[in-house]
């Protein structure tokens, strides 16, 4: 007994100096090393709780699939995904009611989606790999149908955001006829607007970023089916919600320039370019940088006789 409860109170320090590398520094390959060392501690076999170690890597394999995908980095996204399936069937098997492990995997058969073709290895997403949306679909249902539910509600509302994600990514792949009035009757539109509703205008926020994004998804969408004015709307609003990350900000004002110049205004566009050209110093990312300093460079220009 004395020597389980020592394995279990080790495990235990991993997994509170892994939350804390994780959450308050985002150090995920840190937090990473650190759950990977109470996974590998002797004992488990006898002690409850492996799921959420699992749990743990599958999340943290996610977060570096993201970092990846930031750099461009098509290999290293995927290799990522595999990583983070593993756990999360693992997590799956040890705890068949567990709603977050099933979402976990709806978020990484989502990303798959979105990296598995080749053309996303220059970050240039011409298609999507409709075997990986529908895992994710299944995955998502599954979730929603787990008999162990979150009750923390930022982890509720990520839950929702991945199924909008996923409703909005099937959605762009698979509709032909791209309409406003379309748009709106779509499910993953009305489940934005359940997360946008529990922010309660940033009195959870734990739901902030959360919120951003699903601002985010909807303006994509308008952008998507022309309605650029409505888009910068939901943009402003994303823009507004206090806990935007960064990197979240940036990409953000990108669009917004995307649809200024759609709406050709120019200036605007200019303007909005620049506030991500401000961000991406700040990160110190060199290629935003090239980026944006290439985008205003082409609205400056003279127009071609």
């Amino acid at each position: 007994v004395e020597r389980e409860l020592s394995a279990r109170a080790a495990s235990l320090a991993q997994v509170m100096v892994g939350l804390s590398l994780f959450l308050l520094e985002h150090d995920y390959q840190g937090a990473l090393t650190a759950f990977e060392a109470a996974a590998a501690l002797p004992g488990w076999e006898k002690m409850e709780g492996r799921e959420v170690v699992d749990l743990l890597i599958g999340n943290t394999q996610l977060a570096l699939a993201v970092e990846a995908a930031a750099a461009c980095d098509r290999e290293g996204v995927l290799a990522r995904l595999d990583e983070a399936l593993l756990h999360f069937d693992s997590a799956g098997q040890q705890a068949p009611s567990y709603a977050r492990a099933y979402a976990g995997k709806a978020s990484a058969h989502y990303l798959a989606s979105v990296w598995a073709p080749e053309d996303s290895a220059n970050c240039q997403f011409e298609s999507v790999d409709l075997a990986s949306l529908q895992l994710a679909k299944e995955d998502i249902a599954a979730a929603q149908q787990a008999s162990e539910q979150p009750k923390e509600i930022g982890v509720r509302s990520r839950m929702l955001l991945t199924e909008a994600q996923i409703g909005f990514m099937d959605w762009w792949s698979t509709t032909a006829d791209q309409t406003l009035e379309l748009l709106k009757q779509q499910p993953f539109w009305a489940t934005t607007e359940k997360i946008i509703a529990n922010y309660e205008n940033g009195d959870n926020v734990s739901v902030g970023q959360v919120a951003s994004d699903a601002r985010l998804l909807r303006g994509q969408g308008l952008f998507a089916v022309g309605d650029c004015w409505s888009a910068q709307d939901e943009f402003d609003a994303a823009l507004a919600i206090a806990e935007t990350a960064p990197e979240r900000r940036m990409e953000v004002w990108s669009l917004k320039g995307d649809c200024f110049v759609e709406l050709q205004q120019t200036s605007a566009a200019s303007d909005a370019y620049n506030q991500a050209l401000q961000i991406a110093r700040q990160l110190g990312s060199a290629d935003d940088i090239a980026y944006f300093e290439a985008a205003r460079r082409q609205l400056s220009a003279p127009a071609a006789p």
